[in-house]
């Protein structure tokens, strides 16, 4: 006779298993960084209530918290999003990837509140910018 799982194990199982294709996934995206590549791992629960998400990318300070659930807690997931990101030492962003039924990793749906990404449009617009100041300041130094 086999060992019966329960279903909080099956439960972790499968988001552990959601975890693992997801540090794939992000490990051929970035494979064009290998300085991020290097360091992109699943965390676990190495630091318990004072975790700082589920994976782990080195140098990009990102909170990522997946979850691969049948019902959505939105207000929940943002809630526990908001915890984390204060927790990481460095991170001031972060999303929560939902795990999308019957699909690959690669086509979870990616949520953060609004403000949020707003903030991201902003920072990488004056990036940008920035970076057409300093195209234009070599251009004219020639």
């Amino acid at each position: 006779m086999g060992i019966i799982k329960s279903a909080g194990s099956k439960n972790k199982a499968k988001g552990y298993r959601f975890e693992r294709e997801f540090v794939d996934e992000l490990l051929v995206e970035f494979a064009e960084f290998p300085e991020v590549a290097a360091h992109i791992e699943r965390h676990g629960s190495v630091y318990g209530v004072n975790d700082r998400g589920d994976i782990r990318m080195g140098p990009v300070a990102w909170v990522w918290e997946l979850k691969n659930v049948q019902r959505f807690d939105l207000a929940g997931f943002m809630k526990e999003l908001e915890r984390e990101i204060k927790a990481h030492p460095n991170a001031e962003n972060g999303a929560v990837v939902i795990k999308a039924r019957m699909k690959q990793a690669k086509y979870a749906y990616s949520v953060l509140p609004a403000w949020r990404l707003v903030k991201l449009l902003k920072e990488n617009y004056d990036l940008k910018r920035q970076l057409q100041v300093e195209r234009d300041i070599r251009k004219n130094s020639k």
